[in-house]
Formats: structure tokens, sequence, C-alpha cells
């Protein structure tokens, strides 16, 4: 009984996961009454496209490179997180501003959120499902699932999962995330109309701990058991809820030409020449920091209840846009030209400690891309885009983003890419403005200026690539050490250079990861100089071909830095020069395995432990977990 208990805490079912398991048994029904149910596997029965782009369908994954890499934080490069799956992660480097918009300015789950941009809307020949399980470490737990079907030949629709559950090394470290969302796609036969709708569902309840009292966990010889070294915090959480609804559908405009459908059967189809875009989004979104126990130690100030801490955040966001795209066109000077034109609009109802306020963006935006012909003698191509947007209403009046991108195609494995950029933005919401139990601040900070010029060369055929990127910022804000946005009164400038190298021979790989950044002010940022990660795997194909495998190890290292401390009150990075961290190669042993649409590995996590160091800390005072053994199992299906 206790074990069933257990299940049923672990999954926390709420009403929008069960509509969402009702619809999939739904879908999953047409296939379970057929009396032959037979299992299949062919990736190109399947693709999807994202609501960017809905005319780009891309194919699905199913290699296993890096298939290790389940964990948000440590799957890309140049994360870091506070200790454990779902916990608050962010970049070890610049990141610029990617639109005109208006920010809220929490963003340390944004690797564990689901957006609206990342749904993929499925186009299947025949019903495919995944079903997916990790497992690590103190009941580290990630399970997925996705099941999409067309129902007809132009319409499809689907459902995906995923849930994180974990208990954590160290005490107050219990996260439970759920991401979902249903999907329908249609197109009509004709091409002449398309419709993307999705419902999308985050539910996050990290506890924090603040981190652990003994920064000398990993030397003390006292500590018999990590899980019960005191912490900072014993009864902070951070929850957060996001519900929303996004329609998006167009209309195509162009030639229409007779296709033969079969020897008697004929259909009109729209050759696009231009297209008529609208979308419409609802979202709600909230975010708490609920804290039980007022610990004047780790809080310097106490604003709106001595007793309890219950901080929200809230709004309700209802977007549209407007969308004119040109298709590329073979007519004369206009020949492989492309141009989008829009409007996107926001309306933002806040509700906070501050009381009620609404807030709204008004972008108006254009893209134009032009695709140059090859030149016979040198296969020379060149591919231009110029984009811009700019804000015109309310708060963020003035903000603006422009990009010059020029990739240059020489030959077949050459590709040299230039792109400058040019941004203004306001201050995010609670830079400018907050008010919690602990944090009261009421700034006027200046809009930012971000200049940007880069380079880089791919060489497929040597597996290298090479890039340099030179920034400028002129009223860079950041947290100080306070835990306090503050806003940098000279221009920030730092430079950063990056390599990609790959050596293959035979079946052995070693892939190699390196990035060099410099600022020339280390005290308004949290960034290492050296950024590495490499791979060393034996790739190989036995019993024919069948089964595919690989086994290898992961190594991750950036030099000693004074790496940022974090605030769970206010979900921030901040700066701290008291502690400069120590770090050393930490390795992770693993293999991994696919036969057809089974993919599976096993990996025993920081292998090297008490090697080179005890152990180490990726934010002042959290710790990283210990050597720990990890599993996961995919299995995708055609029926």
């Amino acid at each position: 009984m206790a074990s069933a208990d257990k299940i049923v805490q672990m999954v926390n079912f709420n009403k929008p996961v069960v509509c969402i398991l009702l619809l999939s048994t739904l879908l999953l029904a047409k296939v379970s009454t057929a009396q032959d149910t037979v299992f299949n596997y062919n990736p190109s029965w399947t693709s999807y496209s994202l609501m960017q782009d809905p005319d780009i369908y891309y194919q699905l994954d199913t290699v296993i490179t890096y298939f290790n890499r389940y964990h948000p934080a440590e799957a890309a490069f140049g994360y870091l997180h506070t200790g454990h799956i779902g916990a608050a992660a962010g970049p070890m480097f610049f990141l610029p501003p990617s639109d005109a918009a208006f920010d809220i300015g929490f963003h340390q789950f944004d690797l564990y959120w689901l957006k609206s941009d990342a749904v993929k809307y499925f186009d299947s020949k025949h019903p495919y499902t995944v079903v997916a399980y990790q497992q690590g470490s103190k009941a580290e737990v990630l399970g997925s699932f996705i099941h999409t079907q067309n129902i007809l030949p132009q319409w499809s629709l689907g459902v995906s999962l995923n849930r994180y559950r974990t208990d954590g090394f160290y005490q107050r470290q219990v996260t439970k995330i759920t991401n979902m969302d249903a999907f329908t796609r249609y197109a009509s036969q004709n091409g002449f109309y398309h419709l993307d709708f999705s419902y999308i569902l985050n539910s996050l309840k990290v506890e924090e701990n603040g981190g652990v009292e003994n920064t000398d966990v990993f030397t003390d010889t006292t500590l018999l058991d990590k899980s019960l070294q005191p912490v900072l915090l014993d009864s902070a959480m951070n929850t957060g809820k996001n519900d929303v609804l996004f329609f998006q559908h167009s209309f195509d405009f162009g030639e229409k030409v007779d296709v033969k459908k079969n020897d008697s059967v004929t259909y009109r189809k729209v050759i696009p020449k231009w297209r008529l875009q609208q979308s419409v989004q609802w979202e709600r979104r909230s975010y708490r920091f609920r804290d039980a126990a007022i610990d004047s130690a780790f809080y310097s100030n106490i604003y709106l209840d001595s007793v309890l801490t219950r901080d929200t955040l809230k709004f309700d966001c209802v977007s549209s846009e407007v969308r004119f795209r040109t298709m590329k066109s073979d007519l004369g000077p206009l020949r492989n030209f492309a141009a989008d034109l829009y409007l996107h609009h926001d309306l933002y109802a806040l509700q906070s400690a501050l009381g009620g306020e609404k807030v709204q963006n008004g972008i108006a935006g254009i893209a134009l891309r032009k695709t140059g012909r090859p030149d016979s003698v040198n296969r020379l191509r060149l591919e231009y885009q110029l984009a811009g947007e700019v804000n015109l209403i309310d708060r963020n009046q003035g903000d603006f983003r422009l990009q010059f991108l020029m990739d240059v195609h020489a030959g077949a494995s050459n590709i040299i890419t230039v792109d400058a950029q040019n941004a203004s933005n306001h201050p995010s919401y609670i830079q400018q403005h907050y008010l919690s139990n602990h944090f009261s601040w009421n700034n006027n900070f200046s809009a930012y200026n971000t200049a940007i010029a880069s380079v880089s060369w791919e060489q497929t055929v040597w597996k290298l690539k090479l890039s340099a990127q030179f920034f400028s910022v002129k009223n860079y804000l950041y947290w100080n050490s306070d835990a306090l946005p503050a806003q940098y009164d000279r221009v920030l400038k730092a430079y950063s250079f990056f390599l990609q190298k790959n050596f293959v021979y035979k079946g052995f790989h070693l892939e190699n990861e390196l990035q060099y950044q410099s600022y020339s002010n280390d005290t308004v940022v949290s960034f290492p100089t050296f950024l590495l990660r490499q791979s060393f795997y034996f790739e190989n194909r036995l019993f024919k071909g069948a089964l595919h495998s690989k086994i290898g190890i992961d190594i991750r290292y950036n030099n000693d830095y004074f790496a940022p401390a974090y605030m769970p009150e206010t979900g921030q990075f901040y700066q701290q020069q008291f502690s400069k961290l120590h770090y050393y190669p930490v390795a992770d042993l693993f293999i991994s395995l696919q036969v057809k649409g089974v993919r599976a590995f096993a990996m025993m996590q920081h292998i090297n432990k008490d090697m080179f160091g005890p152990g180490y800390f990726a934010v002042y005072r959290s710790p990283m977990p210990d050597r720990s053994f990890k599993l996961g199992l995919e299995w995708r299906f055609w029926n």
C-alpha cells in the first residue's frame, strides 16, 4: 500500500493531466481495437513543424548521439545549475536580447518551461508513439510520452507529456515539474488554408534550500551523511503555473494548377506566392515564493509579514499577430527573395504586491531574405537576411532590434557567416519595480544598448567550426552582491572565441567544444574565462548493423572563478566576490545502445570523484552531486 501511495505522490495528477491522458486514450483506441497490431519502425513516416515557420518540416532525431544528456541544463553547452534536475539554471556566457518585447524578468526555470514556439506539430502517415523513462539516484525520474496520428491526410492531432521528479542529494531539493501539450494541425488539400492549435500546461514545484551552511561539505570528515547537512532555508519553495492556448491560421495565395490524385480524379492546388497569417494566444502564468519560517540570518529585511513569506506575481496576457509573407520568387531581380512584414500586440494584466498594472507591447517588424545563385565556377552562393523590429507603445516604447546576417557558401563544405546586431531594451519589469516580503525597490534605470559583431567559419569535411564574437553593452544591467538590480554606468566590452572540432578514426570519436571569453569588468559579470566540453567514445554496429552502440566518456571543465550566488526569493543569480570557487574536469562514463526504435543508455556521472578533487560547487553554496548512476530507455513505434 505504501508503494502505491508513493506512485500516486510521484505522478501527482491534476485535472489538465487527466484530460490529456483521456485524449491520448481516445487516440489509441483505434489502434487497440485492431486484431493484429504490428509495431513498425520507419522514421520517414513522421515529421514535424514549429509555429515560427510552418513551411519547414523537420525529421525526427533517431540517433543515439548525446542521448545520455537528458538533463536540460547539462545537454546545452555552458550552463550551470544549483545541484539537481529541475533546479534554477542559467548560462555561463552573455546572451544578447532576442527581441524588443516586454520582459517580466524571471528566467531561472526557462529550461523546464514548454513554450508555444517549441510545440511540435506532427504530420505522421501512421500513428506514432514515444514512451521514455530516465532514472537517477535519489529518486531522480523523468518520464515522457508522445502520441500523434493523422485523422485525415491533412489533419493530425496529438499529445505529449514530460514529468520530472527528484528528491535531490541534500535537504530541501524535492522537485516536481510537469510539461504537457495537446495540439491539432490542419492543411487543406489544395494548399490554401493552414491551421495550428495547441494547449500547453506547465506546473513547477521546487524546494529551495538557499545553499548549504558548511562550504567545507566535501572535505569535512565529520559529515557522515550529506543529506543531513544543514541548509540555510528549511521551508522555502518556488512554484509556478502556466496555461497557454495558441491558435494560428494562414491563407496562401498564388497560381492554381491541376494536380492528378489518381487516374480519374484531379484537384486544384495553390502554388503559394504570398501568405496572410494570423495568430492569437492567451496565457496565464503565476510565480510564487513561499517560506514558512522567516530566517533573519538569510534575509536582511522584512517588509510585509514577519511570520510567513507569500510572494506572488501573476499575469494574464493576450497576444495577437498579423503577418504578411511573400514566398521565394523565380522572377527577375526578385528571384529567391522572400519577405515578412508583421504587427504584434501583447496586453499584460499584472498582479503583485504592488497592485494591478496593465502593460502593452506594440511591435512592428520586417524580415528580408535573399539567396544568390551559385557561381558556376567557384560554386559560390550568398544568402542575406536583414531583420528589424521596434516597439511602438507603452513601457517599452523605442526598444528595437536590428540584425544583418550573411552566409557565404564556398563549395560544398565551407560556410562563412557574418552577423551584426544592434538592440535597445528597457530593463525587465522586476528590475525596475519590485516588492516582496524581503526585497523592495523602485528604480529608474535607463534602457541598455547592445552592439554585436561576429564571424564564424564551418568546414563540414574537417568537422570544424570557428567563431569570434565582439560586443559592447551600454547601461549593462546586473544583480549586485546584495542581490539587488544595478546598472553599470560605463560600457561593458567583451569578446569570445569558440572552437568546435571533431576527430574520427575508424570507430573512435573525439568531439571538442572550447570557449574563451573576456570582459572589461569582471565585477559585474559572473562568467568563467574558459569553458570546455569533450566527448570521447567508440561507436560500433553489430549483428549486421541491427545494434548501434556507443561507449565513452564525457568531460566538462571550466576554470576557477567567482561563480554567482543564487537568491531563491527573486530567482536571480547575483555577483559574489568573496569566494573564488575551484573546479576540476568532471567525467561521466556512459554506454548508449539502439535497436531500431529502442534507445537506451547507462551512465556513471562524476565517475572521477576524489581523483582530482572531492567535489565542487557550480553556484556558491550549492554543491553538485557526488558520483551517481543513471539509466534511460526510450521506445518509439508506428502502428
